[in-house]
C-alpha cells in the first residue's frame, strides 16, 4: 500500500530506439546516455523535479508545479537538440510524456497510479525528440508558457487506457512526427462517452464532471453545449478539481453579463440538486 496519495505532475521519458543504438555501438550509446542524464540532472535541480526511477534509459519524475514540469521538458529537449547538433556526438532523441494526475508514493519510494500509467502512454506517442501532454496539464500551462507552441493531436487511443485521451504536442526543434492511429470522432461515439461521463458525474465524481464539461465546451465538438458545459464545470469546481476554474474562465467571456448571472444561479441549484440526490444512492 502507498503511504501518500496526491495530485501531481508526472514526467515519463525514454530514448527512441535505445536498444538499436546499443547494438550498433554500445560504448558510444552509453556515453551519450550519461551525457543526457547529466543535462537532465542539472535541469531537474533548476526546475524542482524529483526523480523516482531511472531504470535503463527510462526516467520517471514528478513536479509539484505543472509549469515547472513542462518548462523542464522544453529546456531538456532544447539542450538535447543542441547536443545532437554538435559534431562528434551520437544523436540521441528522447520522447517525453507529461500528465497531471493522482499518484501513490509507496513505502519503497516507487511512484504508482493511473497518473503514472497515462504519462507513460503519452510518452509512447510523443514525437521523437518531442513532448506529449495530457489535457489537464495543457489546460494549466498553455496560457502561462507564452513562448511555447502547442499542437492538438486530437483524441488518441492509448494502450490499456479505457477511454481516448486528448493529446497535445509541444513543438520542439528537430522533433520527428510518429505515425499514429487516431480514434474516430463520430457523433455516436461522442454521445456514448458523454452519456457515460454524465452518469459518473451525477454520482459526484469531480474528474468525470470536468471531463464532460471540457468535452461539451470544445469548439470542434459536434455536441457542443456551453450552458451544459458551464454547469458541469461548476460541479467539478465545487468538488475542487483544480483545472475546472481555468476552463470556466475561458468560456465565461462567451456569455453576456446577464447570461452569466443566470447560469451561475442555475449551476448553484444544479450542484445542490445532484449533491442531494447522490446522498440517496
Amino acid at each position: 500500500m502507498g503511504n501518500d496519495t496526491k495530485l501531481t505532475s508526472i514526467l515519463c521519458a525514454d530514448v527512441c530506439g535505445f536498444s538499436k543504438l546499443v547494438a550498433d555501438n554500445e560504448s558510444a550509446a552509453l556515453t551519450a546516455l550519461d551525457e543526457c542524464r547529466e543535462i537532465m540532472t542539472n535541469l531537474f535541480a533548476l526546475h524542482g523535479g524529483r526523480i523516482f526511477n531511472t531504470a535503463g534509459d527510462a526516467v520517471l519524475a514528478e513536479f509539484s508545479s505543472p509549469v515547472s514540469a513542462v518548462s523542464f521538458a522544453i529546456d531538456c529537449q532544447s539542450a538535447f537538440y543542441k547536443r545532437n547538433s554538435t559534431p562528434g556526438h551520437l544523436t540521441m532523441r528522447w520522447r517525453m510524456g507529461l500528465n497531471l494526475g493522482e499518484v501513490s508514493v509507496q513505502m519503497n519510494g516507487d511512484l504508482l497510479g493511473d497518473g503514472v500509467n497515462i504519462a507513460a502512454r503519452l510518452e509512447s506517442v510523443a514525437d521523437h525528440g518531442g513532448i506529449a501532454l495530457g489535457p489537464e496539464i495543457h489546460g494549466l500551462v498553455n496560457r502561462k508558457l507564452t513562448s511555447a507552441e502547442f499542437e492538438n493531436l486530437g483524441m488518441l487511443d492509448l494502450k490499456n487506457i479505457p477511454e481516448p485521451v486528448e493529446v497535445w504536442a509541444v513543438k520542439t526543434p528537430g522533433a520527428i512526427r510518429q505515425q499514429r492511429a487516431k480514434r474516430g470522432t463520430s457523433l455516436e461515439d461522442l454521445k456514448k462517452i458523454a452519456d457515460s461521463l454524465e452518469e459518473r458525474a451525477r454520482q459526484l465524481q469531480g474528474d468525470s464532471a470536468f471531463a464532460l464539461g471540457k468535452m461539451l465546451s470544445e469548439k470542434d465538438c459536434p455536441i457542443r453545449d456551453l450552458e451544459r458545459a458551464f454547469k458541469w464545470l461548476w460541479v467539478a469546481r465545487s468538488l475542487r478539481v483544480a483545472p475546472a476554474t481555468d476552463l470556466l474562465n475561458l468560456i465565461i467571456p462567451q456569455f453576456t453579463k446577464l447570461e452569466f448571472q443566470r447560469l451561475k444561479l442555475e449551476a448553484m441549484d444544479f450542484y445542490d440538486d445532484i449533491a442531494w440526490k447522490s446522498r440517496d444512492r
